[in-house]
């Protein structure tokens, strides 16, 4: 399972990244890459543990 980059909470795949000062060293050859890619090719087996903060993307309803 993999997960969407949430810019917004800094995430990258599910996994907490911080927020990054400056700007990334570009490469001539591949200027897209930002440096996260060995962490977007993590896949994950299981299921999602839910978690009960107010914004979390998985919660659980209290039904």
């Amino acid at each position: 399972m993999k997960y969407k980059d949430d810019k917004t909470n800094n995430t990258v795949n599910g996994f907490h990244v911080g927020v990054r000062q400056g700007s990334p060293l570009r490469d001539a050859l591949d200027p897209t890459n930002d440096g996260y890619d060995h962490i977007r090719g993590i896949v994950r087996n299981g299921t999602v543990l839910q978690d009960r903060a107010d914004n979390t993307v998985n919660s659980i309803s209290e039904e």
